[in-house]
């Protein structure tokens, strides 16, 4: 009597179990219906950025490109959270070698979460002239 009781009881558990749905997490964000562009500068470094699913960020480094000076992002981007939409640069005076301009670089927000953005100005010959760092969170 006590066995069957058991294989009785056993059994409710594995077919109750298969009732429940399993889940791995919290559910997936949904796109913003809206999305956003967010455009940064150098001078805004430093903060805390805020960008919703599918949200854009923009941000424009002054650069001097025809003279070896240029913005690199020296650790792999997190594109689990943001995806990489392009980079170009604006010369502010077009075919002026020391002219100077805007190195821009674009991202998508892809996933929820928290991620760093290093830039590092770099000389020709590859030394650290200055930073810009932005927190990103994707809410």
């Amino acid at each position: 009597m006590r066995l069957k009781l058991n294989s009785l009881l056993i059994g409710f558990l594995l077919a109750l179990a298969g009732c429940v749905p399993a889940t791995t997490g919290p559910a997936p964000a949904q796109p913003n219906p809206d999305p956003k562009t967010l455009r940064l500068s150098e001078k805004d470094a430093g903060q805390i950025v805020y960008l919703g699913i599918g949200d854009t960020l923009v941000i424009a480094l002054e650069s001097n490109l025809s003279t070896g000076f240029r913005w690199v992002l020296p650790a792999f981007i997190d594109g689990f959270l943001l995806e990489a939409q392009g980079e170009d640069y604006l010369a502010a005076k077009p075919g002026v070698i020391g002219g100077g301009g805007r190195q821009i670089f674009r991202y998508r927000a892809v996933r929820t979460g928290q991620t760093l953005l290093q830039f590092e100005y770099l000389s020709p010959a590859r030394q650290v002239q200055r930073t810009a760092i932005y927190t990103v969170v994707v809410r």
